[in-house]
């Protein structure tokens, strides 16, 4: 049973690294990188400061 889990652990390192290694730098399948922005902050837009609109934050 040993020599048999070895030879499927090295038959998986065998295949599945040179995909990953390949899919990470050559592609991104699932669309997931974008492209860097200066900054991720959006302004608040200034709203009044009342006493009913603090209620309804409840």
């Amino acid at each position: 049973m040993v020599p048999l889990r070895r030879g499927l652990t090295l038959v998986a390192y065998a295949l599945l690294v040179p995909v990953g290694l390949a899919v990470r730098l050559f592609g991104d399948p699932l669309g997931v990188r974008r492209p860097p922005r200066d900054s991720n902050w959006r302004p608040v837009p200034d709203q009044p400061a009342d006493l009913d609109r603090a209620r309804r934050l409840d």
